[in-house]
């Protein structure tokens, strides 16, 4: 495939056909050559499809991949079309003792976990903080054995679906994290994985209004570069009014019984009763943000 005629997504790097390891598109060039076909084909690092065909530049040489499917039943976000991605899934039991060790240690460090998601995502709400903490209460998260503190800001980034990212008045940049195709459950992290996994931002075109992006509106996919605790970005720069908004959250609800008192805004809603609504609440926030934004846009017209 040649770059000139491009219209799709470029890839600057792909998981090899058959090993375990990725490869840039000089090199899977050099191996497989141009025209390589079925399992030959390199791999999404999103999907694990062998769905990606290198691209050369006028000269022959290799300058990324693409993907090359792009069926609706598609659960890659690089593919997905009436079909949004497979979020990362959370099947635990409720273990009374890991919860609430888990949870306190996350919410001891909550302003370094926060100033950690807000360097992928600045926009970030402390409503939106406060959701995803919900959602983690409602699936058992803390009750993982094997939950590491230093992946919370990703794995909440991940479970959040669509994020808002303002860029001005009327109009919104959306973004989706993602980890790599290896990883579909939070046992692929904290139970079976020896390696450190990749997470991806996949970044969407500002004029998707009123419904879900599909891969057409993708404009970027960029590995992330994680941080650490021990030296968050904007540790200072939390708002008091929103450092008093989470406290109460988190004080006045445990995590182990109804959610008590979630703070909403015009663009949530309440996140509260049983596990189905709070799961029900987050997957559809999505949504609800992009209608309100494109009321809010219609209004500015």
């Amino acid at each position: 495939m040649n770059v000139t005629n491009l219209d799709k997504l470029l890839l600057a790097r792909a998981f090899h056909p058959s090993a375990d390891h990725d490869i840039d598109a000089g090199r899977y060039l050099g191996e497989f050559g141009e025209d390589a076909a079925g399992k030959r084909r390199a791999r999404c690092p999103l999907c694990l499809r062998h769905a990606l065909d290198v691209v050369v530049d006028d000269e022959g040489a290799a300058v990324g991949f693409v993907h090359r499917e792009r069926a609706s039943a598609s659960r890659c976000p690089l593919a997905a079309q009436s079909v949004q991605p497979q979020a990362l899934q959370v099947a635990h039991a409720r273990d009374l003792r890991c919860h609430r060790q888990n949870r306190a240690a996350f919410v001891a460090r909550w302003r370094a976990h926060y100033s950690l998601m807000k360097a992928q995502v600045e926009a970030l709400t402390i409503a939106r903080l406060i959701s995803l903490v919900a959602y983690a209460d409602a699936v058992n998260l803390w009750s993982h054995p094997g939950l590491r503190q230093s992946d919370m800001p990703y794995v909440l980034l991940a479970l959040g679906e669509l994020i808002a990212e303002h860029s001005d008045a009327v109009s919104t940049q959306w973004v989706r994290f993602v980890f790599n195709g290896t990883v579909r459950t939070v046992d692929d992290l904290w139970t079976t994985r020896t390696a450190t996994p990749t997470l991806f931002r996949v970044r969407y075109r500002t004029d998707t209004v009123g419904s879900l992006p599909s891969w057409r509106d993708v404009v970027a996919c960029d590995e992330v570069v994680f941080g650490t605790l021990d030296d968050p970005p904007f540790d200072g720069a939390i708002h008091t009014a929103d450092a008093m908004r989470f406290e109460a959250f988190v004080q006045s609800d445990d995590g182990l019984g109804t959610p008590a008192d979630v703070p909403s805004d015009d663009v949530s809603q309440t996140l509260s009763g049983s596990q189905d609504s709070v799961r029900q609440s987050l997957e559809n926030y999505a949504v609800y943000t992009m209608r309100a934004y494109a009321r809010r846009r219609g209004k500015s017209a």
